[in-house]
């Protein structure tokens, strides 16, 4: 019951906040640093260009002490939440850096796959860590490896064999 509460007041908040505020615009290849305080409340907007045949990975993770977790809504759709946080809340995570703190399982984190097109991403504060009222956390941007891509074009391709074959 507390949990639904708790998620209307964030949708609350990010319906009354997320037009007043102004958009940061979202850079590739760089982890982002963003401070927010007292849950719930709105914390940024952001936006982001994704290239015609392209698509773009968005990672948001919690950082510094364990147990923030948070909403986010991308081009004003549903409500989506970051993982929750670790059993250690409030416990210093030593992650100091987006990368550091990625990696960190204990961590809150969300990852978002935005196809082609302008967004814009909504993120709120749904929990504060235990013993604190604010706090830092990370968002990045990144175009996918072609690593990954490679892969993915040889299983379309493989599929695309194997039921020609069939047919």
């Amino acid at each position: 019951m507390f949990l639904t509460w708790k998620r209307l007041a964030v949708v609350a908040a990010l319906a009354t906040a997320a037009p007043l505020a102004s958009a940061t615009v979202l850079p590739l290849g760089s982890w982002q640093t963003f401070s927010f305080g007292t849950a719930p409340s709105f914390i940024d907007t952001y936006t982001i260009d994704v290239a015609p045949g392209s698509h773009v990975k968005v990672k948001i993770v919690d950082g510094f002490v364990i147990g923030d977790e948070f909403s986010y809504s991308v081009d004003g759709g549903a409500l989506q939440f970051t993982s929750d946080a670790d059993a250690n809340d409030g416990i210093q995570s030593n992650a100091f850096d987006g990368d550091a703190a990625w990696a960190d399982a204990r961590l809150s984190n969300g990852l978002i796959l935005l196809l082609p097109g302008s967004h814009t991403i909504d993120i709120a504060i749904t929990e504060n860590a235990l013993g604190t009222s604010g706090g830092g956390a990370f968002i990045r941007a990144d175009l996918p490896e072609p690593a990954t891509l490679g892969m993915i074009g040889l299983v379309l391709a493989g599929l695309g064999f194997s039921r020609r074959k069939v047919a």
